[in-house]
């Protein structure tokens, strides 16, 4: 696939703000340090709810159009279905934990390479479910006791999940290079070497970060400012509306959502856990429930789009 020195150009600033943000966060930790990570917690906390749910917020405005599509008026079925398939999975998350969460993890990866990609004009399968998968790998291959402790405040306990976490610990260098060779191998192949520079970078940004803080911090950057941002400015370009007007489309599904979390929270400290392990559980399997149905939704509307 060849790619015009105007659009590559293009490419470059539209991602340059996202990578001078990350460096710049990666300065001031150097220089003034953050809080462990007991104390971040509930600030992560806040930013997903805030910042990484608003970027879903407007789900329902989609779900008008394939409603539309489907010719079907009743918009209450779509609210309707969005909740049972967030509650199944959230069901289906407590009764298979170690299946669920491996599911959940593909699906993050195909959705977080594809929604975050350069390269607009492909939809490469391949690609963009190596892409994603950055997020998941990182953190294990460098802050892998904290990701296993992760895993099993997720319930993530079965045998053979366990033997292959196992696999990477005295393995880790050598994975970790091999899943690096591979990244750049599919893009060089795929889009050549002007565009390497972007994906390389990607890729940079992303193990520097868990390089630097701790897995939960890591992914709440990557989540909030890096995929939800990208995806709200994506919203508002393509809804055409201003900042102020998303927020006011946003707000009530968020906060909906929000509360919906917080009360999930204090019902599982209730039984026995920390209020950080709580928070954990509530993050990881509350946006699970959230993601299926917004893959879904996407899949679905892009698919019809196009036979239009």
């Amino acid at each position: 696939m060849k790619f015009k020195l105007k659009d590559i150009n293009n490419l470059y600033k539209k991602h340059i703000l996202y990578y001078c943000g990350g460096f710049l966060l990666c300065i001031l930790y150097s220089t003034y340090g953050l809080p462990v990570l007991e104390n971040i917690l509930p600030i992560c906390f806040l930013l997903i709810l805030l910042i990484g749910i608003s970027h879903g917020a407007l789900d329902h405005e989609k779900g008008k159009k394939l409603f539309k599509i489907y010719k079907i008026n009743n918009i209450f079925y779509f609210y309707l279905s969005y909740i049972l398939i967030a509650i199944l999975v959230t069901l289906l998350w407590y009764k298979f934990p170690t299946f669920t969460l491996v599911l959940f993890l593909c699906l993050a990866s195909y959705h977080f390479g594809k929604e975050d990609s350069i390269f607009s004009n492909t939809n490469n399968l391949v690609l963009f479910t190596i892409k994603g998968s950055c997020i998941i790998f990182a953190p294990i291959f460098i802050n892998y006791e904290e990701t296993l402790n992760i895993f099993s405040l997720l319930n993530a306990n079965n045998d053979i999940f366990n033997g292959f976490l196992n696999f990477f610990e005295p393995n880790n260098m050598k994975l970790f290079l091999i899943f690096i060779i591979f990244y750049l191998l599919i893009n060089f192949l795929i889009y050549g070497l002007y565009l390497q520079l972007l994906g390389l970078i990607d890729l940079i940004v992303i193990f520097v970060l868990n390089s630097l803080f701790s897995t939960i911090f890591a992914f709440t950057f990557y989540f909030c400012f890096m995929h939800s941002i990208r995806h709200i400015i994506s919203m508002i370009l393509e809804e055409k509306i201003t900042i102020s007007a998303f927020i006011m489309k946003a707000m009530p599904l968020t906060l909906l959502t929000g509360i919906t979390f917080i009360t999930s929270g204090w019902i599982i400290a209730l039984n026995n856990f920390t209020l950080d392990e709580a928070i954990i559980q509530v993050i990881f399997i509350g946006l699970a429930s959230l993601t299926f149905p917004h893959i879904l939704l996407e899949y679905l509307l892009e698919k019809n789009e196009k036979k239009s």
